[in-house]
């Protein structure tokens, strides 16, 4: 699954409702028909703002609903943070000195970010709503371990 885009604003909850429900019935389609997925990834954008203070609690009941429907342990729907579950608020003040990483001439300079505890805390102050979600979820985060 991928860019649910969540949002607690009312315009376009009814499609978002619709589409959420949609999802619910056909997972519960595929587990009632001997389908039943061994996990579910989301592949990023379950919200469509992380600054939303109020949406990663609702997108926690939905994975779990998910879950759910789809006959798994909730241990088994695993994330991996799209560009709208970073934090805007915490990119903005932060931008000036991360613009040295746009450069990363190669593999081995890419890699080296994680070495490097600037930019270890940028990332993790981001994502930091995003990586709760996760934890409460009990299950890894894909795609980075600086979470």
């Amino acid at each position: 699954m991928s860019d649910l885009h969540l949002s607690s604003n009312e315009t376009g909850r009814y499609n978002q409702d619709l589409i959420i429900d949609a999802l619910i019935d056909d997972l519960k389609m595929v587990s009632d028909n001997h389908l039943r997925p061994d996990c579910i990834i989301f592949s990023g954008d379950i919200v469509n703002s992380a600054d939303d203070n109020e949406i990663f609690e609702e997108a926690e009941l939905i994975l779990e609903e998910f879950a759910r429907a789809a006959g798994i342990q909730r241990d088994r729907v695993f994330l991996c943070p799209g560009n709208h579950d970073a934090s805007r608020n915490a990119v903005g003040p932060t931008l000036p000195s991360i613009k040295k990483y746009r450069n990363l001439r190669n593999i081995d300079e890419v890699n080296g970010l994680s070495k490097s505890s600037e930019y270890v805390a940028h990332v993790s102050n981001v994502f930091a709503k995003y990586s709760a979600l996760a934890k409460n979820l009990e299950n890894l985060i894909l795609c980075t371990r600086m979470l």
